[in-house]
């Protein structure tokens, strides 16, 4: 089952990304109906661990935003992470992290981020890597803290720092 959800989730990133290198100047509004859809289908599935909604801040635009993002643990210390940041500057940026646990106990849980990222500012989509740190820290119910400092590299460059909650599904 896992091995089938991780499957389709690929092909359907590669075809995503083919159509992101075929036209760079897809909409603004069809972009994020595709993100949100690939953010909320995959926290959708039962094995899907959480969901998180926070704020971030680009350090290049000079811009704050809302983040969206999922957590959905392969194994003990490895979790995919879909995610989508819309900058108040007309700027937003989809990103497929993979977040490396290197250490966990009941409250803190710190992670490595690598991943890959898509940027579109002023009709303009350029593709990146994503590096960076982040934590997750329990708080009384199930639900968490987290907070992320990472890198943005490739033609558009930035570094951007979020926070926010995850629930659980």
């Amino acid at each position: 089952m896992l091995f089938i959800l991780i499957q389709n989730f690929n092909r359907f990133f590669a075809h995503l990304l083919k159509q992101l290198f075929h036209n760079f100047t897809i909409k603004m509004r069809n972009f994020t109906i595709i993100c949100i859809s690939i953010i909320f289908s995959f926290s959708i599935e039962s094995n899907a661990q959480r969901i998180g909604i926070g704020l971030a801040y680009g350090t290049k635009i000079a811009s704050s935003g809302i983040s969206i993002n999922g957590e959905y643990f392969v194994s003990n210390a490895l979790a995919i992470s879909p995610g989508f940041i819309f900058f108040l500057e007309e700027q937003w940026e989809v990103n497929g992290n993979a977040n490396f646990v290197f250490s966990s106990n009941y409250h803190l849980m710190p992670y490595i981020i690598s991943g890959i990222n898509v940027t579109n500012n002023s009709d303009n989509t350029k593709l990146g890597l994503n590096f960076g740190v982040g934590a997750n820290y329990r708080l009384r119910s199930k639900s968490r803290f987290f907070t992320e400092a990472k890198f943005v590299t490739g033609s558009f460059y930035q570094f951007v720092v979020s926070a926010g909650i995850k629930l659980p599904i």
